[in-house]
């Protein structure tokens, strides 16, 4: 069973004041709590694979990027695509 834990106000307060330059998805299910974190659907999505990805498209997300389908490859496509000069990352 997969459930979600809450996430709390002070999280949530912090990424409506600094929203992340991106967010890094592992899972599927991940892709379901963000509509509920107020995340802006131009954020861009890193995800892990495929099915992640879909799961991202489908809560409304419209930047969408895959890595092959294993962790190494994600770090890899987020190190070539991300910036260290904008705001952080969040996983």
């Amino acid at each position: 069973t997969i459930a979600p834990i809450p996430v709390p106000d002070s999280i949530i307060d912090a990424l409506r004041q600094q929203l992340p330059q991106g967010i890094i998805l592992t899972s599927k299910h991940a892709a379901t709590a963000l509509p509920h974190l107020g995340v802006p659907n131009v954020t861009p999505i890193f995800a892990v694979g495929d099915a992640t990805a879909e799961s991202a498209r489908a809560q409304g997300f419209r930047i969408v990027t895959t890595a092959v389908g294993d962790a190494e490859h994600l770090v890899k496509h987020i190190v070539s695509a991300a910036s260290s000069r904008l705001h952080p990352l969040l996983y």
